[in-house]
């Protein structure tokens, strides 16, 4: 196979396929499965043709034509609970957990509808076995309708009681809060409580309500995306980055776990290559940005041309300012996990500083930006207040970026803040 062969291959066909994230749907008929695939690709998905059809066409690919990064497998029939269809969603993923990133299967997300019959036995079956270290999610769809329900049983009740004036909005928001705290109820004991007491539950359970509505697919899938977030945080960054691509949501986290992971780690080793490719791709030197080119990156995902910018800029006039404030601290990891802290705080404040439409930026205009954050008292700021955060009990239970962030998100919220209104001065 010649380069070209490899780069289609590796990297799909289009210069965006650097990987597609993979999410098996298993649910009821009628659950809400495709409406949640709608609303998370923006658009009807539609089979994507020329794929393998596979029993009861679980190995399809189903795809929004705008969203190359996602791919979706329906596993159809599970509500039938039989010994047949349980096998063919349980081979489809033992299979899948043995193939490369581009073809495994990323997450699954478990659809169970409010009913009468909360978890049937399809879900129990599926519950008690091996799910080969694919993290799983458990959505609970149609909540709204279970809220409308106990806000019928209330209100009938209520209706008994003169006090009661239905014309009162004052009493309509008490009812409507007494319902959505009775479905809370429901919920927690019917739904959440079983499915995490089951022999292997799932990563999480969350609620989805109104997806039929048309409403911000945003807020409508968020606590979605955060559970399947959390759930594949600790995997490979390249898994972070494309899901967060096809989240299309340009301030997501994964994106900048994934954009962190390369700045500190494979950027570094890339700039001490002799960054030379075949002829099909051109020649390239230590002077010139190399921008998605397979040959240099060999992973699943590749940075774009302006995220590369802002790294290089990133190393140049903000990793390099003078570290010798953390000297102060008592010993020389407490110093290293400092820097890991300031590195997540100067990343998330560059990223925020530059904006939603980044990616349309200029690389001077880059450099110019990220050059004056580097020399602001902002950043300097970012350091003092590092070291008076110092927790050495907590900092020393850091073993992702994940847990780094969650510490120190409200100093580098508090940077940008200051930043902003350095810039405008």
């Amino acid at each position: 196979m010649g380069l070209k062969g490899f780069i289609k291959t590796v990297f799909g066909s289009g210069p965006n396929h650097h990987g597609r994230f993979r999410a098996l749907v298993i649910g009821r008929a009628g659950c809400g499965k495709t409406s949640i695939l709608d609303r998370f690709c923006g658009e009807n998905i539609s089979d994507m043709p020329g794929e393998s059809r596979g029993l009861h066409k679980i190995g399809k690919e189903l795809m929004s034509k705008n969203n190359p990064s996602f791919v979706a497998h329906d596993s159809r029939g599970t509500e039938a609970g039989s010994d047949e269809e349980f096998e063919t969603v349980m081979s489809f993923i033992e299979e899948r957990s043995r193939m490369g990133p581009l073809h495994r299967i990323h997450v699954i997300w478990y659809c169970i509808p409010i009913g009468d019959r909360a978890i049937q036995e399809a879900e129990k079956k599926f519950f008690s076995g091996n799910r080969f270290n694919i993290p799983v999610i458990a959505i609970v769809t149609k909540y709204d309708l279970l809220i409308e329900e106990c806000q019928q049983i209330i209100e009938e009740d209520w209706e008994n009681d003169p006090a009661f004036d239905p014309s009162q909005n004052d009493q309509l928001e008490d009812l409507s809060a007494q319902a959505r705290t009775a479905a809370r109820r429901v919920f927690h004991t019917h739904y959440q409580d079983k499915l995490m007491r089951m022999p292997f539950p799932p990563e999480s359970v969350v609620r989805l309500a109104n997806v039929h509505i048309n409403k911000n697919s945003k807020e409508l899938l968020h606590d979605l995306n955060l559970a399947t977030l959390r759930a594949i945080k600790d995997t490979d960054t390249d898994v972070l980055m494309v899901f967060a691509r096809a989240q299309k949501i340009d301030e997501s986290l994964p994106s900048f776990f994934a954009l962190l992971s390369y700045h500190i780690y494979e950027r570094p080793k890339i700039k001490k290559r002799t960054l030379t490719a075949s002829a099909n791709v051109g020649t390239f030197t230590k002077a010139t940005p190399v921008y998605n080119d397979p040959t240099t990156f060999m992973t699943f995902w590749a940075p774009e041309n302006y995220e590369i910018a802002i790294c290089d800029a990133l190393a140049e006039f903000v990793d390099s300012r003078s570290r010798d404030c953390y000297k102060i601290l008592s010993s020389q990891g407490l110093q290293e996990r400092a820097f890991r802290a300031q590195v997540v705080c100067d990343l998330w404040i560059v990223l925020q500083s530059l904006g939603k439409k980044r990616e349309k930026l200029e690389v001077p205009l880059i450099r110019k930006a990220i050059c004056a954050y580097g020399k602001s008292e902002a950043a300097k700021e970012v350091q003092r207040a590092i070291i008076d955060s110092c927790n050495p009990l907590q900092w020393a239970e850091w073993k992702s970026f994940w847990q780094i962030y969650e510490a120190v998100q409200q100093i580098a919220r508090h940077g940008r803040e200051q930043f902003a209104i350095e810039s405008q001065g």
